[in-house]
């Protein structure tokens, strides 16, 4: 044992706790494969999910294809619903090749810690994949790219935190 700024360390590779404000956490030291001790609960960290979106995609409901992405994951059985985080970011200014206009775009990219393999990741953008078309209205105004890319965090660098309320 011993303590890092004013948190006690067992050992090198388990949880870290220590007070945050009033209350109490368990975080990751250096785990060597990210787990995260949620109460008496050992989990597997992650994933993160953000997308962009061009701003000309009015009738887009942001909130619907975040949901929709979320339960498709959940339901693949690669990560824990509570893991899951997701975000949205409206590009005001973009461009789709060089034309100005009729055009648009959806771009997820989800992040998942190392170590699974190539046909499981593909795997998981292609649920990505399907959810987001799923969520996206039919328009014939605009020609509408949808993508996802699937990113690796290093096990070794990620740290998280949970702060049970």
């Amino acid at each position: 044992m011993k303590r890092v700024q004013g948190l006690t360390v067992p050992s090198m590779h388990a949880a870290v706790r220590g007070p945050v404000g009033d209350r109490s956490f368990a975080a990751l030291a250096t785990l060597k494969n990210s787990q995260t001790y949620h109460g008496s609960t050992l989990e597997i960290a992650l994933p993160h999910f953000t997308l962009h979106h061009s701003a000309n995609l009015t009738d887009l409901d942001v909130g619907r294809c975040l949901t929709t992405v979320n339960a498709a994951l959940a339901e693949s059985g690669h990560f824990e619903e509570i893991d899951i985080k997701s975000r949205a970011f409206q590009a005001e200014q973009f461009l789709v090749g060089v034309e100005a206009r009729g055009r648009a775009f959806v771009a997820g990219t989800l992040s998942v810690l190392t170590g699974r393999s190539d046909d499981t990741r593909r795997e998981m953008g292609a649920i990505a994949l399907k959810a987001l078309v799923a969520c996206i209205p039919a328009t014939s105004e605009l020609h509408i790219q949808v993508s996802v890319e699937v990113v690796e965090i290093q096990r070794e660098t990620y740290a998280k935190a949970v702060i049970a309320g």
